[in-house]
């Protein structure tokens, strides 16, 4: 095996008819909010908790639990390219590998990229699938459209209530986690989905609280709503 490593490395030359089969990790990696939710799921079971927490402690296990051996591929596909870019950085310009090298840095940064985006997909889906809706009036035509969550998080609002907000590409989403029996936790939209088109985004300098213009109007279908956060 260390000789079959040791000849990858240094044959550069096969290094390009070789990455395509990265792109396998595409759907491995998209799988993976689907996956952790499921084993988040199933961690409630106490024959499944007690099973995992035995592993854990054992030697084989390292410590590590479930989770970190199904992160691998993801988080080593990642460090390729910063790899690849290293050895090319030390490889002479006139170097038989030079070209082979370039090659290969365009085709793992075009399979990271990938499954970067697919996994962005993956993700967005699962969440939109978490809404719940007590009023189907505040299903927003452009939900359908989204295809990316920017980010999600807790937040307060001025009065100090906890909501979860979800920043997709084409809607601000405000909602409150609450639990199904049997059931992974729902995320229940909290007012009416905010399209982007209609949202200010003021940057706040560091330390600076301003309170009045938080979630103001974020509500409502007829004025632009304004949320106030430190960047």
């Amino acid at each position: 095996m260390n000789g079959s490593i040791i000849w990858h490395l240094t044959s550069a030359t096969s290094l390009p008819s070789q990455l395509p089969c990265l792109h396998a990790y595409s759907t491995y990696c998209s799988n993976q909010v689907a996956a952790k939710a499921l084993l988040d799921r199933k961690k409630q079971d106490p024959r499944v908790g007690d099973f995992l927490r035995r592993c854990l402690e054992s030697p084989f296990s390292r410590k590590l639990e479930l989770w970190s051996f199904l992160d691998v591929p993801r988080s080593r596909l990642v460090k390729y390219p910063l790899l690849l870019r290293e050895i090319l950085r030390h490889t002479p310009a006139d170097h038989s590998d030079r070209l082979p090298l370039e090659d290969a840095v365009d085709i793992v940064q075009g399979v990271a990229a990938r499954v970067n985006e697919l996994t962005g997909e993956s993700e967005c889906r699962h969440y939109l699938k978490r809404l719940d809706f007590l009023d189907e009036r505040q299903r927003e035509p452009l939900l359908a459209n989204c295809r990316v969550l920017h980010c999600h998080g807790e937040l307060r609002n001025n009065r100090g209530t906890k909501l979860y907000v979800l920043l997709f590409s084409e809607v601000l989403v405000l909602s409150r986690p609450v639990a199904r029996a049997g059931e992974h936790r729902y995320l229940q939209v909290y007012r009416q989905p905010l399209p982007l088109r209609d949202l200010v985004v003021e940057d706040l300098q560091d330390g600076e609280v301003r309170f009045g213009g938080s979630f103001r109007g974020a509500f409502s279908s007829n004025e632009k709503g304004q949320i106030m956060l430190p960047m």
